[in-house]
């Protein structure tokens, strides 16, 4: 174990470094590596930071990316996509003969495309910036604020106008292995009540967020209703398996 004296100079020292490689990198924006995907990061926004220091979603994405090496899917469908974590990294990882990402934000639709332009996956993900719910429409947004840009969400207050489709509008898949990931801030109710014909249709791989034992009871239902079934939960990301 170090010594008092000793740690706070260790502790020191480590402030000095990274003080000094914020000033080297402007501040606040970095560009750094995760799952072996380059990203350029606002370390003000905690998205960019817990992908700074390789944690976010580590557990959740590394479980996801296992299912899929076992049963490569013909589709992932990344549904609040940001700025790209899930996307990119299946892409890059070549776990999909398809990706497709919904990002409503247009700051994050952006990040989204400069991720994906750093890590030459133009010809691999289509990228839309729209909101995805249970029909085709339009929808207002509140903007999440720029120390946490994943928390923007579709609410009657909001203040930003969006375009609101539907996976069954965009997606008639039949019979194929497909694989889907939804985080949109408690919307994912109207996002399966759009899916029902996709989910029915086609077998593969769910990840949802749930936030709450009601909204994880609702999610569990309306799966299991499709005929899909829950096989792992983990903080408030639970999967669902067809």
């Amino acid at each position: 174990m170090l010594r008092q004296p000793r740690m706070i100079m260790l502790l020191k020292k480590l402030l000095r470094r990274y003080r000094k490689t914020q000033r080297a990198l402007g501040h606040n924006i970095i560009t750094c590596s995760y799952f072996g995907v380059r990203y350029r990061v606002d370390l003000r926004d905690i998205i960019g930071y817990e992908i700074a220091v390789r944690r976010l979603e580590s557990i959740d994405l590394t479980r996801f990316m296992a299912l899929l090496r076992a049963r490569r899917p013909a589709i992932f469908i990344d549904v609040g996509a940001n700025i790209g974590l899930y996307a990119c990294t299946i892409a890059v990882h070549s776990l999909a003969d398809r990706i497709v990402a919904f990002e409503p934000d247009p700051g994050n639709f952006r990040g989204l495309q400069e991720t994906i332009r750093a890590n030459d996956l133009a010809g691999l993900i289509e990228a839309r910036e729209a909101a995805v719910g249970a029909s085709q429409g339009s929808a207002m947004l509140t903007l999440s604020g720029t120390a946490n840009r994943g928390l923007s969400a579709i609410s009657p207050q909001g203040s930003h106008g969006v375009v609101v489709t539907s996976l069954d509008a965009e997606l008639p898949l039949r019979d194929a292995v497909i694989a889907l990931k939804i985080d949109v801030e408690g919307y994912e109710p109207e996002v399966l009540c759009g899916a029902k014909d996709l989910l029915l249709r086609n077998s593969g791989y769910v990840l949802l967020e749930a936030r709450g034992e009601e909204a994880l009871e609702a999610a569990t239902n309306a799966m299991t209703k499709l005929g899909w079934r829950r096989i792992d939960r983990h903080g408030i990301n639970v999967t669902f398996e067809k």
